[in-house]
């Protein structure tokens, strides 16, 4: 049960499930039946993936709660624990309320509500003093270190998702001593796991690799045989070694981290699977990862491409800022490759697009119908003022006369009015200067000749929109699809780096990109 964090540099994720109703949302499904921790038989690193729980959940947890959580439906996490805090009856310095603070925390964090989480932090805090000021008897000490690890560990990526590294640091820490006494207890494995991976990652965004490689390789020793570890966290723990390993210049150790994880990933032939909302560590991310075998690149119309090919599938993706659709409009670029025997459904869940920086928010994904008659819209309103200015365009003409030569225009001696103002006239004692605005049907006409252009060009980006979008479908066997997703990255900047999750089947494709470059 590793959960997934918003900026971490060796396991960036963030997962977002619908809750609406099918005929709305395509991807969207009810919530399925999952409590408790995950399952591992065989030895930490096999490659089956469990179906059952054989660990016993702390009593104090709820398990509508932790199954809203568990297969990151954070939004229906969120209200479950609102409703039952405000029902809540046990009183303060109960396990109880401080239990459901930390899975409300939980659930904010994980939507990317970082304000919010930090709000509830404070009462969440409060909750846990008031327990252990209270020595009440509804739980035991290890009931309290358990909580209080699991508290500890989401305020470390709270802190480091808010830029604060070194508190994010220090507060692993603490989480880890607690969960190392606790050890006994194989339900906490997977947390344990979870907060040495984090921890790792913490000292490889320093550039510190050798110390990630010792704390990764300590991960894989307390996974193995454990009941509440995953395959796949088994497989994410292997991935991240790799990539120290590619950091540190042994080339040789990081292609066999990246060998077992890849092995273990496809083993579970997740890519052949529809998606079906589950506990998410039953689904694999495929991460493009530097040095790793199924990792490239390449520049295209100054764009950087990344491509990972896991065999079976492969997908490209390049972002792009696209002033044309909107100030604040991402188009996103994919290709798919089905390179198997077997049709491969793409697009099963929403896809995913967060700016990390300059900070961290959730873009929502744009319909493509509705970008596309906007983009029109747009286009024709511009047009239709720049007809409007150009409609009985004038220029400027100036005359001049000698003398008393100057003629006579009727009552107020001013020549017909166009453009709305009158003449002016110098006079001098022997001279006369008339500067006037007179018909110009040449700039009318370019008026007109523009913004028909721009009118033309609107249209043409919309149907761009439409043809080249991409959506729910199956793609057979051997065949490809290429088009483009649209987001509004609101508080997004040309250097923002962002993050991409594109699902495949049962999986989903993660990437990463250091900035958004304006489209062509």
């Amino acid at each position: 049960m590793i959960r997934p964090a918003i900026l971490p540099f060796l396991a960036i994720s963030l997962l977002i499930s619908a809750n609406a109703a099918l005929a709305v949302e395509p991807w969207s499904a009810e919530p399925i039946n999952v409590t408790g921790s995950p399952t591992i038989k065989g030895g930490a690193t096999a490659a089956e993936i469990p179906v059952e729980d054989t660990s016993k959940p702390p009593a104090y947890q709820d398990p509508s709660v932790e199954n809203a959580l568990d297969t990151g439906d954070y939004a229906r996490a969120q209200s479950l624990v609102s409703d039952k805090l405000k029902a809540y009856s046990g009183g303060k310095g109960k396990i109880g309320e401080a239990y459901l603070r930390t899975a409300l925390v939980e659930s904010l964090i994980w939507q990317g509500l970082l304000k919010d989480a930090a709000t509830e932090l404070k009462k969440q805090k409060k909750a846990l003093s008031d327990l252990s000021a209270s020595g009440g008897s509804d739980y035991t000490a290890d009931d309290f270190k358990e909580l209080s690890a699991r508290a500890l560990d989401d305020e470390s990526w709270l802190q480091e998702n808010q830029g604060d590294i070194s508190s994010a640091a220090a507060t692993i820490d603490s989480a880890l001593v607690l969960l190392k006494q606790l050890h006994g207890a194989d339900r906490d494995t997977w947390r344990l796991v979870s907060c040495l991976s984090h921890s790792a990652a913490i000292k490889a965004s320093a550039g510190d690799y050798e110390a990630a490689r010792r704390i990764l390789e300590d991960a894989l020793v307390q996974a193995g045989g454990s009941h509440s570890i995953s395959p796949l966290n088994v497989a994410d723990i292997q991935e991240s070694l790799g990539s120290v390993y590619y950091k540190l210049g042994k080339q040789d150790q990081s292609a066999d981290h990246y060998d077992q994880a890849i092995r273990i990933k496809n083993g579970t032939g997740a890519l052949g699977r529809r998606y079906a909302p589950g506990p998410y560590w039953l689904s694999p991310d495929y991460r493009y990862k530097e040095g790793s075998p199924w990792s490239a690149k390449n520049f295209q119309n100054g764009l950087e491409h990344k491509r990972i090919d896991v065999g079976p599938v492969s997908v490209e993706a390049a972002v792009a800022r696209d002033k044309n659709a909107g100030k604040q409009t991402v188009q996103v670029f994919i290709t798919v490759i089905n390179k198997s025997n077997q049709t491969v459904e793409f697009m099963g869940r929403k896809p995913l697009f967060v700016i990390l920086t300059p900070k961290a928010s959730v873009a929502q994904m744009i319909d493509p119908g509705n970008l596309a008659a906007a983009v029109q819209k747009k286009g024709e309103g511009k047009a239709k003022w720049i007809r409007f200015w150009g409609e009985g365009a004038t220029t400027t003409c100036t005359s001049h006369y000698m003398g008393n030569n100057m003629p006579y225009y009727g009552y107020g001696g001013y020549p017909p009015m166009y453009g709305g103002s009158y003449p002016m006239i110098s006079r001098g004692s022997s001279s006369a200067i008339m500067t006037t605005q007179v018909p110009d049907p040449i700039a009318e006409a370019a008026a007109f000749e523009r913004a028909q252009k721009v009118q033309a060009a609107a249209q043409a980006k919309a149907e761009d929109i439409r043809s080249k979008s991409l959506g729910p479908s199956d793609l057979p066997p051997g065949q490809a699809i290429n088009g483009s997703l649209f987001f509004d990255a609101y508080g997004m900047t040309k250097s923002s780096s962002c993050l991409l999750r594109i699902p495949v089947g049962d999986s989903q494709f993660e990437f990463r990109f250091d900035n958004i470059p304006d489209g062509q």
